[in-house]
């Protein structure tokens, strides 16, 4: 089991210190999305193996060579309180998590996070589980239309920290593009990745398009770095349920 030390436990309270957007378009690093009391947040993230390059008509651009999926599922305890569960299909990892969003300070909207996860190492039945924290930071309009966002995670099973920083920009009213890029921990990949999407916010939903050169999912294992600089199709969907 991966111990923090003084040093890095120092670090993770230091961002404490320092409440999020209404909603987030970003796939790489963890989502911004706050809720209003009682919501229910329900996710579907699809991430296709095959480039959009290989054989793209009759593969339809790479859809045809499977996908790493994901479920998730968030419920907010209070606005800036939520908690989370997830389950991907590579390794069958699970987890458990919650959220915690402060008020903003000079602009800046943090979001801390823990989240116990559990998998599968491929060929292993026995499954390995730890901690990941994560804390990201975004400036909402630090120019017009344009939200930058900063994110660090601490893993406890890889002992690694690494980070990830991107953009979204507001193309018109409820239209984003966002560009995301991801340093490697050089676990299950040498590359860095990168993303590209296009979302679309409708009440209560909303629907990203994207590509990436990284098939995994979750902040934590993107971080463990891409096998490829090929580009790969994606899509998430969220929707916003009341409990009553």
């Amino acid at each position: 089991m991966f111990k923090l030390n003084y040093f890095i436990k120092s670090i993770f309270l230091l961002f404490l210190t320092c409440s999020t957007i209404a909603a987030s378009t970003f796939v790489l690093q963890p989502s911004q999305e706050t809720m209003a009391k009682g919501l229910i947040g329900f996710s579907v993230e699809h991430r296709f193996y095959n480039s959009v390059n290989d054989d793209a008509i009759d593969n339809f651009f790479g859809i045809d060579g499977g996908a790493n999926t994901q479920l998730g599922l968030s419920y907010a305890i209070q606005e800036n309180l939520q908690v989370h569960v997830a389950r991907a299909s590579v390794e069958k990892e699970y987890t458990l998590g919650t959220t915690y969003a402060l008020p903003s300070m000079n602009g800046v909207h943090p979001l801390v996070g823990l989240d116990f996860f559990s998998f599968k190492k491929l060929g292993n039945s026995s499954r390995e589980q730890n901690f990941f924290y994560h804390i990201s930071g975004t400036y909402p309009n630090v120019i017009p239309k344009l939200t930058p966002k900063v994110s660090i995670g601490i893993d406890g099973f890889n002992n690694n920290i690494g980070f990830a920083f991107g953009g979204e920009y507001e193309i018109r009213k409820s239209l984003f593009t966002t560009v995301e890029w991801a340093k490697t921990n050089k676990v299950t990949g040498n590359e860095h990745s990168v993303n590209l999407g296009l979302s679309k916010k409708t009440f209560g939903h909303q629907f990203i398009l994207f590509v990436t050169n990284n098939s995994n999912v979750g902040f934590r294992r993107v971080l463990e770095g891409a096998q490829t600089k090929e580009w790969s199709l994606g899509f998430k969907v969220t929707r916003t349920l009341e409990w009553f």
